[in-house]
Order: C-alpha cells, then structure tokens, then sequence
C-alpha cells in the first residue's frame, strides 16, 4: 500500500446499520437547472462535471471537447479539437479547471499531452507528457508546477507525481495491487479538493492522503475503517489464475468478492462533511464534522442512489439525463417553481442538473 510516515486519524462505520432514509431526513429542497438544447451544447454521455466560478464544466466521454455553461445552463462554448496534431486531442479521458491560472487543461490519453486552452476557448499550449507513462486516466495540479497523475492499468506503479517544468517524474507510488485486477476495481474520482489542497483517496486502504511536495511524497490524513468489511487482498483470485480467466468469469469471480467488503470508490468529498462512496452495493455515508452525525443508506426514499460530482458547504450537486431525472427528484423537496421546470422538460432535451440543499 502507498507508504505515509504521519499518523493519521480515523474514522470506524458501522455498516450493518444500513438502511434507508427519506430525502427530507438530510436536505431541505432540490434545485433543477435545465441545460441549453442548441445542437453544439448537447451532452451524449457526462463523464466528468465540475462546478468552479459559477461556470459548469462538462466532458462528454464521447466527443474530445469540454461543454461550458452558466450557473443557469446557457450554454456558453466548447474547448477542445479533435485529432492527432498541435492542440488536439484523442480519447479524452479528463481534465481540470486549473486553480493556478484559471485555464482550462484537458489531457489525451492516446497522445499522452496535456493541452491548455483559456476561457474563452483559444487554444494556448500543449505539454507532451514524458514517454513511458502506461497510460493517464486521471490527473490533477497539485502546485502550479507538479501534476498527480493517476493511471488505472500500469502493473506496477499506478500514482505519479510529475514536474512540468523539468519535464519528469519526480515521485512514483505504489498500492501494492498488480493493474490487471484494476479494471475492476477502478477509482473514477481519485482526486478531490479541501481548503485549496490536492487530495488522494486510495480505494483499496480506504485511505485520504494529502501531497507533500516539500519531500515528493504522500502524507496521509485520514483513515476509514468498516470492521469486517475493509478491503482483504486474500480475497483477490492468485494474479497467474486471474490472467487465464475470461473477461466473464473474471466479472463473476470479482462481483462476487466485491459483496465480501467496501471500499470509497466512486468519490470522496469533503467540506464540513465528508460524503463517501461505497463499492458494496452502492452505500453512502455522510458525516457531520461539526455535529458528528452521521447518515449511511444504499438510497433515498424510492430506492434512488444518488450519483453527485461534487460537494459545497450547502449542497451536493450532480448531472442526470432527462430519461431519468424523475429518479432523482423527490416530491417532498420540489417547489412549485422546480415543479414546472420539470413538467416543462422534454424526452429529447439536454441533460439537467441537480442540486441537493443541506439542512
């Protein structure tokens, strides 16, 4: 596992406690924000969705382009080339609001660059990341200078850090679990913010750690622990077994470990919260820093999961597809305003987004 010399704090769950709960039990109204249906703004399928400086910032997984709207859904332009020359890009796989400059950066995957554009849209300059990294599904500036980047499927080393001005890895790291069982137990969000420091949850450890780029290293902050249900790597398949397997029975062969133990692996947030994913049967636990209260459930009322890109002090916050949005949406927190936002979408409109007020 990734190696830290601080002593960490933790935090202990309960998961047998389980259960469901009604929407009103934790928010106190939903706010629906339909987004712009021109042709140029429709979103296929929303791979990643970041709300910085009351703008929407969204990649659709499809089309190599990030999607910019209001904090009211006008849609305001698209960032991004397709293609296999200078400032273009090939199979997208994220990108990032750079907090340093405000630019916008979004990495290829097949052509391992980073290219930058402002926000107006106008292309500024790539960074062609050093040949030999796997592959970069995930990346993340943790100074102006020093990217994480993160990649799913290396057999080895799966967390980097990366020096842009002397163009090299400066820090590799390890969890200690080979990339091939990776493609099944993936992290989509890897990295996340707190009081403007770069965050790293390790899905295996169920571990939060925060850079230390005096050292290039990781320092590790906070632990959660679910008892009998954290993570055991015995219960892993041996890897020469694993690798002879069929992409079938690898599936079987892991779902059914999968029901064995939890780990946070959609996301973890944090504000005065911390919202983590769980892998065992999609739970979520919320927790009150302040007031220590503490909510886990597998769904709201109805059985809806509630699937969010980020977290504020006041809301959560996610993107949803017309076809279901009545999912996500409960009776008891819509207002009549709300109300006929949602009458009035239709089946072939624009995806919509969701905000979740707290109490």
């Amino acid at each position: 596992m990734f190696i830290s010399c601080a002593k960490s704090d933790e935090y202990n769950f309960d998961l047998d406690t389980f259960g469901r709960i009604k929407a009103n039990d934790i928010f106190r109204k939903i706010e629906i924000i339909p987004l712009e249906n021109k042709p140029e703004a429709m979103i296929d399928f929303s791979y990643k969705f970041v709300y910085y400086g009351n703008k929407y910032y969204i990649l659709d997984l499809y089309v190599p382009k990030v999607k910019m709207f209001s904090e009211n859904g006008e849609f305001i332009r698209s960032i991004g080339v397709e293609g296999r020359g200078p400032g273009e890009l090939l199979d997208v796989r994220d990108f990032e609001v750079n907090r340093f400059t405000n630019n916008i950066e979004i990495c290829g995957n097949v052509n391992s660059k980073i290219v930058t554009y402002d926000t107006l849209g106008s292309y500024k300059c790539q960074h062609l990341l050093l040949n030999g990294l796997y592959t970069v599904d995930k990346f993340c500036y943790v100074t102006d200078d020093v990217l994480a980047l993160f990649t799913q499927m290396n057999p080895k080393e799966n967390l980097f850090l990366y020096s842009k001005k002397e163009n090299k890895i400066i820090s590799r790291f390890s969890n200690g679990i080979n990339g091939d069982y990776n493609l099944f137990f993936n992290s989509s969000r890897p990295f996340s913010h707190y009081n403007n420091i770069t965050l790293f949850t390790d899905i295996y450890s169920s571990t939060v750690y925060e850079f230390d780029t005096t050292r290039n290293n990781l320092k590790e902050l906070k632990r959660f622990s679910f008892g009998n249900y954290d993570f055991n790597k015995s219960l892993l398949p041996p890897l020469d077994i694993f690798q002879q397997m069929s992409y079938e029975n690898k599936i079987d062969d892991i779902l059914e470990k999968v029901r064995k133990f939890v780990t946070p692996v959609d996301g973890f947030f944090e504000t005065d919260k911390y919202w983590l994913y769980l892998k065992r049967n999609n739970e979520i636990i919320l927790k009150n820093k302040v007031t220590n209260s503490e909510y886990k459930f597998n769904g709201l009322d109805g059985g809806r999961r509630l699937s969010i890109s980020g977290m504020t002090d006041n809301y959560i916050y996610g993107i949803f597809p017309v076809e279901y949005i009545d999912k996500y949406i409960s009776e008891d927190l819509i207002g009549k305003d709300e109300f006929k936002k949602l009458k009035d979408i239709k089946k072939e409109d624009n995806q919509v987004v969701i905000k979740y007020y707290f109490k």
